[in-house]
């Protein structure tokens, strides 16, 4: 069937007449159709009653075309967004165990510090004690010396 067939020219048809025609001739070539570019079988379905959105408010195909690299656009922008924002918080969960080990480190050097100055406390009365005991008053080398001698056979 063509479109010799499809309009007759003593006649102005009406929608559904046309509507009609159109079906048919759709049946007939249906495989035609399906082998088509996109754009001629928009057009097709159009004539057909099944409008775009953007056919109904008359944007045509350049305006579609705009939408479509718009939507795209959009599209893109909103998967790197996404993606940013994954490498981000993966990025805050990395920085979260770093601060977490810090703050471990920060604690066990702590209590190191307060380790070592209750030892050097127990040292000083311990020196204190021994010049009481004694009477004998070293000198800071001499007790070096014998802290070093100690550490020495303790070994």
């Amino acid at each position: 069937m063509g479109l010799e067939n499809f309009l007759d020219l003593g006649k102005v048809p009406d929608g559904e007449r046309i509507l009609e025609q159109l079906q048919i001739v759709e049946v007939a070539n249906a495989e035609e159709i399906s082998l088509a570019p996109i754009p001629l079988i928009e057009h097709f379905r159009q004539g057909l009653g099944r409008f775009k959105g953007g056919y109904a408010r008359g944007l045509g195909i350049g305006g579609l075309s705009n939408r479509y690299m718009e939507q795209e656009l959009i599209k893109t922008c909103e998967e790197q967004a996404t993606k940013h924002a994954d490498d981000l918080e993966k990025r805050i969960s990395n920085l979260g165990d770093t601060i977490k080990m810090q703050a471990d480190l920060i604690n066990q050097l702590h209590n190191l510090v307060e380790d070592l100055q209750n030892q050097a406390n127990e040292y000083k009365n311990a020196r204190s004690e021994n010049e009481n005991v004694s009477g004998i008053k070293l000198s800071e080398s001499q007790l070096q010396q014998i802290s070093a001698f100690v550490m020495q056979r303790s070994k």
